[in-house]
């Protein structure tokens, strides 16, 4: 199928018949009966015209053409077979063919005062409704019954819990590959309560979750990141899929020594100045007098006591600040 713009401007050179015609002309230049320059004189001259008969056009001209032509393939037929057009919302617009911010879209024809949208391919749905400023509503949140919806900023579009009457609203990022057209309440929702934990690491006892930070979609186990698509993979991503991406980044996040008495996991970690137990941002150093591969809990909950016990380690003094240079007045003046 030609695409409508081409149907519209252009059917003279879409058509069956065209090229029908055309392959005829071929023929009878082979025969030696036609000019072969006449032939492409005539196209060209032919051409040219229809291609400046269209650049005056606007957009507006170019949708009035082609909308009759998509009518079928956007809107509900009713008993008679003719397509309904009718607003539902206002019951006296004109659904038509537009084009806006996050492309074209079906609405109304009394907007501004009546601001129904609905996405291309969809037939009424009442929770696609776009709300002022271009911004789309992909429903209620059930437990808070704030509006989820779709905005655009600066660096691209983002999900936003709550409208220009909520204080601080909450919001996240959306992938730049993930269709924000066709974007739906529970995918808007999900995207709001990133970062999401998918499972426990089998080898060493870390939680890993997904997110999207300032470099897109990520993986985190421990104080690992694994870069992952940018697409709606951050939503949907599972455990094995997850073990295995970080299988293949080579990174590692340590492991669970077990559960501290005051909650949450000791991980054995290696560092810079060798291995180390972590919990609650207290990190100890694990002597050398003791294996880390048969450190027992007794005995990382030990360390984690002791350096808790010293308390904050003070910051290095600095050196002793030098004398600043005198300048040679000031030694002119000091010899006099």
């Amino acid at each position: 199928m030609y695409p409508p713009f081409s149907i519209a401007f252009f059917a003279r050179y879409v058509e069956y018949g065209f090229t029908a015609r055309l392959e005829d002309d071929l023929d009878r230049i082979s025969d030696g009966k036609l000019d072969w320059k006449s032939l492409l004189r005539q196209f060209w001259n032919d051409f040219k015209t229809t291609v400046d008969s269209t650049q005056d056009l606007t957009r507006q001209n170019i949708l009035e053409t082609i909308d009759p032509l998509l009518e079928a393939h956007f809107f509900p037929k009713d008993d008679h077979g003719k397509p309904i057009r009718v607003c539902s919302n206002c019951d006296n617009g004109r659904l038509g063919l537009k084009v806006g911010r996050f492309g074209a879209f079906i609405g109304c024809s009394n907007y501004p005062d009546c601001r129904y949208t609905r996405p291309i391919g969809q037939e009424g749905d009442e929770q696609q409704e776009a709300l002022a400023d271009g911004d789309k509503l992909l429903g209620q949140d059930p437990e808070t019954g704030l509006p989820v919806l779709v905005r655009k900023g600066p660096y691209g579009a983002y999900i936003q819990l709550g409208d220009a009457e909520t204080k601080k609203p909450k919001r996240g990022a959306i992938p730049k590959k993930m269709d924000v057209v066709h974007l739906t309440l529970d995918q808007g929702l999900g995207l709001l309560h990133l970062p999401r934990e998918i499972g426990v690491h089998p080898e060493n006892g870390a939680m890993i979750s997904a997110g999207i930070g300032r470099y897109g979609p990520f993986i985190k186990f421990g104080d690992a990141y694994v870069s992952i698509p940018d697409d709606d993979s951050v939503l949907t991503i599972g455990l094995n899929f997850a073990i295995d991406a970080i299988a293949k980044s080579g990174q590692k996040a340590g492991r669970s020594v077990g559960d501290h008495p005051d909650g949450g996991a000791i991980m054995l970690k290696s560092g810079r100045f060798g291995p180390y137990v972590e919990h609650d941002k207290i990190r100890a150093t694990i002597p050398k007098a003791l294996d880390p591969d048969t450190l027992s809990l007794e005995e990382a909950i030990e360390l984690i006591a002791k350096k808790k016990a010293k308390g904050p380690q003070k910051a290095p003094r600095g050196k002793a600040a030098k004398p600043a240079k005198m300048t040679k007045t000031a030694k002119k003046a000091k010899q006099t």
